[in-house]
């Protein structure tokens, strides 16, 4: 590639040294004069006052649009033995629109000029024919040139007669290599504009967008040097060139900031700032002088050298740290600025060049960025290829994963079901606690008010014994010490009958209510056995829903994994996944809580089982005893009836009196005591049924956090529902 470009710029070179056969150099003594007279093109006008000038000359010196035509004459001698040849006057590039006359006659123009559109080309070679019936051969001829320019400086060529064929010749070439080119670089700059949209559109890489857009901004430039006409104003024309120039370093500036991954925001912003503000002091320059001042020295060192300089140092590192593609493009760089470098010294050395060769470089730049955005692109196809049959084989793989999961969203389909049936059997359950629960409150609150009537008719029934006791131990005494007759004692002893008869009546309605609250505390006990059984059904729903929950978690695991295969793809599959699995922590939590409630009120419920099992053993010892004592009661009841019936038949003796009122006193001691017992026992456990009824109470917070947490729960397995429908969905999709 290097060799081929080697020989090609070699082959351009000597081509172009390559002198005429003949010729005759029109290079001194050019007088001219500013202003415009038609009497300037004849041969008897004197010019001998006339300033005189060297050809080449690359700083000539002009009065701008106050006086915007030169004339330039010079006398030459054409040899009688060039005769018969057909001869050509080869200008090169000529300032800037001209008129060229050849003995007062018109034999050619370059560019436009009043009463036309005034439109310069000055990049433009020339050659003329010099016409056989206007040439004096063997005699001196005149050639005077009539110029037009708005411009202060320009520039001339060599100008020389040669043969014309020769002429033509050397104009095409420098015509091909000083304008060819650049049209060249203008035609690849639009196709290469097209083609980085394309892989813009295609690939939405910003650094695709840059570079078509500064390399198309480039080939504006360039229509610069050979667009001959245009139906706009000349200096026009210059702005919309250089603003295509000053844009594209910022374009490139940004497309190499992109391609090697440079981060350098600072640099870019001041770039868009100087570039632009560049492009604005072009457009506010009001005419050609103020133009080529502020454009062709303060914008060139200000914008245009530290841009480009800029951007080969951004290649020079890339080739240091061994960046795709980047020695290519440090090639195509070194080359745009080594011509570019080459044109500007030699204006400013005031050494004339043919032609201008900075498009060279141009070409060969665009060339290096085509070529390793092409290469780029290409690698990239390859990657994409590559990616293709890669995405193709996880494409398999994914589907595997696809079908696991469905069957693992299918699980959880079902797991879904049942969680669902558990937490409904569980809520049933609860109120049915909870309804219970509400019902025995009720009893208890009349069992505690029958305790409360119990005990104090065992209390009077305690009172009448005491004083039963009393007036026997009295009567007794009496009787020991023969104060009181038998009749008198026969008496008492009726009275005693009498309370005996009230005492008994009330032991019978006692025993009634002990037998009442006994099958009461049987019931009670009942239900605290049922409530306590529907306790433990709670517990294995919840055990259930537990477990529902685990195995839920597991399948989330599962599914994530499963997504975790699937890459990419399997995102929003996690997503949802997650979603499920963070749901079946939250019914464990919340299954968890349920279980603390409800075994906290199990062993409150099995507390007071107990304490009713031994109320009921207590009720059936003090039944016992109740029979006992009324048993007791009757047997005396009918001794004393006896004995009063006896008084008045037989006379009992005071011993056997003494005896049997002793041993009922020592009985009814005894009895006493045990209803005192009793009572005790009934006060104990009234106040144990009050405590319980407190915490029934302070159950129903309890309760309601309960069925709360229920409600949730069922919450949660509707969500589940919609997340698994989600899931189901999200495979489908993916699918």
């Amino acid at each position: 590639m290097k060799g081929v470009l080697v020989g090609f710029f070699l082959f351009c070179y000597f081509s172009l040294m390559g002198a005429f056969s003949f010729e005759i150099p029109l290079l001194e003594n050019w007088r001219y004069a500013y202003g415009d007279n038609p009497r300037y093109r004849e041969e008897e006008y004197d010019d001998s006052r006339w300033k005189t000038v060297q050809f080449p000359v690359t700083s000539f010196a002009f009065e701008g649009e106050e006086n915007p035509y030169t004339w330039l004459r010079k006398r030459f001698f054409v040899p009688e033995r060039l005769r018969g040849s057909r001869l050509g006057l080869y200008t090169g590039r000529i300032h800037d629109a001209v008129e060229i006359y050849l003995n007062g006659v018109l034999i050619g123009v370059s560019g436009s000029q009043p009463p036309q559109h005034y439109f310069g080309t000055p990049h433009a070679p020339r050659g003329f024919l010099l016409p056989e019936g206007v040439l004096r051969y063997g005699g001196t001829n005149l050639l005077a040139i009539r110029v037009y320019t708005h411009k202060t400086q320009g520039a001339f060529g060599e100008v020389v007669v040669a043969p014309y064929q020769e002429v033509l010749e050397r104009v095409r070439w420098e015509s091909f290599l000083g304008l060819g080119i650049p049209q060249v670089v203008t035609v690849v700059a639009v196709f290469m504009l097209v083609y980085f949209l394309f892989l813009f559109w295609k690939n939405h890489e910003k650094a695709y967008l840059f570079v078509g857009i500064g390399v198309f901004l480039i080939g504006m430039y360039y229509m610069d040097i050979y667009v001959e006409y245009l139906p706009i104003d000349y200096l026009l024309k210059q702005k919309i060139a250089f603003s295509g120039l000053y844009l594209s370093f910022i374009f490139f500036i940004l497309f190499f900031h992109r391609l090697y991954g440079v981060q350098r925001r600072g640099v870019e912003v001041l770039a868009v700032m100087v570039g632009g503000g560049s492009v604005i002091a072009n457009f506010l320059m009001p005419n050609f002088p103020m133009w080529e001042l502020i454009m062709g020295s303060v914008v060139q060192l200000v914008w245009v050298l530290p841009a480009v300089l800029y951007i080969l140092w951004v290649n020079l590192v890339a080739v240091f740290q061994k960046k795709p593609y980047a020695f290519l493009m440090f090639l195509g760089s070194f080359f745009a600025i080594f011509f570019s470098l080459k044109d500007s010294f030699s204006f400013m050395l005031h050494m004339w060049a043919r032609y201008w060769t900075s498009s060279w470089g141009m070409l060969l730049f665009a060339f290096s960025m085509f070529i390793s955005m092409a290469l780029r692109a290409a690698d990239i196809q390859r990657e994409s290829v590559a990616k293709e049959g890669e995405l193709s084989r996880q494409k398999g793989e994914l589907q595997q994963v696809l079908e696991r999961t469905q069957q693992v969203v299918l699980e959880l389909g079902e797991t879904s079901q049942a969680l669902d049936r558990e937490i409904s059997s569980a809520q049933m359950a609860m109120e049915y606690v909870i309804d219970l629960s509400r019902q025995m409150r009720s009893e208890f609150q009349e069992e505690v008010k029958q305790l409360r009537e119990s005990a104090r008719t065992t209390a009077l029934v305690a009172g009448g014994m005491g004083s039963v006791m009393q007036r026997l131990e009295r009567e007794n005494q009496l009787i020991q010490s023969g104060v009181k007759s038998f009749d008198e004692l026969v008496r008492s002893i009726g009275g005693m009958i009498d309370e005996l008869r009230q005492l008994k009546d009330v032991m019978g309605s006692l025993k009634d209510g002990v037998l009442s609250l006994g099958e009461q505390t049987k019931a009670s006990q009942g239900a605290l056995g049922e409530l306590s059984g529907r306790a433990e059904d709670v517990f294995v729903l919840l055990g259930n829903i537990q477990k529902i929950a685990d195995d839920t978690n597991t399948l989330a695991i599962n599914a994530a994994i499963q997504s975790a295969h699937a890459g990419e793809y399997g995102k929003s599959f996690a997503i949802v996944g997650q979603e499920v699995r963070n749901l079946a922590l939250s019914v464990a939590k919340l299954a968890e809580t349920v279980t603390g409630e409800v075994q906290e009120m199990n062993g409150e419920l099995s507390g007071v089982q107990s304490h009713f099992g031994r109320l009921e053993q207590e009720f059936g010892r003090t039944l016992g005893e109740l029979e006992r004592v009324e048993g007791l009661l009757e047997r005396f009841q009918e001794r004393l009836e006896k004995q009063k019936q006896g008084s008045q038949n037989v006379v009992m003796t005071v011993q056997e009196l003494d005896r049997v009122v002793g041993l009922l006193v020592a009985d009814l001691g005894k009895q006493k005591e045990e209803v005192q017992a009793f009572v005790r026992t009934l006060e104990e456990t009234e106040r144990l049924l009050e405590v319980f009824m407190s915490k029934l109470d302070a159950q129903r917070e309890k309760e309601e956090k309960v069925l709360k947490v229920m409600e949730s729960l069922a919450g949660l397995s509707q969500k589940h529902k919609e997340i698994i429908t989600s899931l189901t969905e999200v495979v489908v999709r993916q699918g």
